[in-house]
This record gives C-alpha cells, sequence and structure tokens, in this order.
C-alpha cells in the first residue's frame, strides 16, 4: 500500500474538518491497493467481495 498517499489522504481529512471513519480507511486502504482504473461500482463489488457492506455513495464521497 501507498503510505504516503493513504497518510495525504487522512491529513486532508482532518485540515478539511472531515471524519475519518474506519470504513473511509478502509476504502482508501484498498483503493491504494488496486492497480488500473476502477469505476465506484467495480470498486463496491470488490469491497463487498472482502466482507465489507459499504454504500456507492460513500465510496463516491471519499473518493471525491
Amino acid at each position: 500500500m501507498n503510505t504516503q498517499a493513504a497518510a495525504k489522504f487522512e491529513t486532508f481529512v482532518r485540515d478539511h474538518k472531515g471524519r475519518l471513519t474506519p470504513q473511509r480507511q478502509f476504502i482508501v486502504r484498498e483503493f491504494l491497493e488496486l492497480n488500473g482504473h476502477y469505476g465506484i461500482d467495480e470498486l463496491h463489488e470488490h469491497l463487498r467481495k472482502k466482507g465489507q457492506i459499504i454504500n456507492p455513495s460513500t465510496i463516491f464521497r471519499t473518493l471525491k
């Protein structure tokens, strides 16, 4: 995983008074481990296969 990118994400969320929830951390961690381009639906399916039930809108807002 790209820990530098994950750290930048965490800093961004905190600087903008956002909530750094476990779901957001999981989404970013999994996203950074993937290679290639993934749409929201594909990422949602990937997370579901990992046992995480996360609403696609949460994924979209996190990556936005």
